[in-house]
């Protein structure tokens, strides 16, 4: 059974997962979570490949002093990353689903790429979710925030904007931020807006993606809000993209503090 482990399903199970980083970047998606997903998968399908000469080396070095040193650190920084990711992974999950919102006042969309006046995918996620709970809960205040990047036609908080009203939502319902360029400023200018519109909500959720919920309500906190989820789902073949770059981004605001 060990054999068959090792020989068949290992190498094949790599190969899929390689594959599966691979797939976004057919789509002109490349980030740091496809880009390290794709290196640690083709980096341990060599290592399958050349196991015969690694487990002689393993032989005759086996016993000295420095080879076990070394091996037991690497293999201690594999579990660490293991676990790191496990962990990651649970508090994503519960950043998403176990904070959702019940009765939000007012729910802030987060910007996402603007296809020239369109939202791209994953923001017309984010935006159906928004819509979704707006038909349940009307008198919601939604707030759409997102500047203009380089390459985007309209701001982000005016393509949602458009995109939401078109739907059926009120305009007096949707107040925009378009100043925004990360989603530190999405909260931070968001927050400014309505306290200028003397809106003081008893709960405020945030709209975006499942994976990026935990990080936003980190930052969020960080601008003195306590905020609950309202999770936009992501197509199936861009999860474990999105998400391994979210466990870097995770790793980035709880070490150095930013984004």
């Amino acid at each position: 059974m060990r054999s068959i482990l090792i020989e068949r399903i290992l190498p094949a199970l790599l190969l899929c997962g390689a594959l599966v980083f691979l797939l976004p970047m057919f789509a002109r998606i490349i980030n740091a979570g496809n880009l390290l997903g794709l290196g640690l998968c083709l980096g341990g399908f060599l290592l399958w490949c050349f196991k015969t000469p690694l487990h002689q080396w393993y032989i005759a070095h086996g016993e000295q002093l420095w080879f076990r040193i070394t091996s037991r650190t690497v293999l201690g920084l594999c579990l660490l990353g293991v676990l790191l990711a496990v962990g990651l992974t649970g508090g994503m999950l519960y950043g998403a689903y176990g904070k959702r919102t019940q009765n939000a006042d007012v729910a802030i969309v987060l910007g996402c790429k603007v296809n020239g006046t369109r939202p791209s995918i994953m923001l017309q996620q984010r935006l159906d979710a928004a819509y979704a709970y707006w038909t349940e809960h009307p008198d919601c205040l939604l707030v759409v925030s997102g500047g203009k990047g380089s390459n985007e036609d309209i701001s982000e908080a005016a393509c949602m904007y458009q995109y939401l009203t078109e739907k059926g939502v009120p305009a007096d319902r949707i107040l925009q931020e378009d100043r925004s360029t990360s989603t530190r400023e999405n909260l931070r200018f968001s927050k400014e807006l309505l306290v200028k519109q003397g809106c003081m909500p008893k709960e405020i959720a945030l709209v975006t993606n499942e994976f990026h919920q935990l990080r936003a309500s980190m930052i969020a906190k960080n601008c003195g809000w306590t905020v609950s989820s309202i999770p936009a789902h992501t197509q199936p073949w861009l999860i474990p993209t999105y998400w391994v770059r979210e466990w870097l981004g995770i790793l980035h605001h709880t070490l150095l503090g930013t984004e």
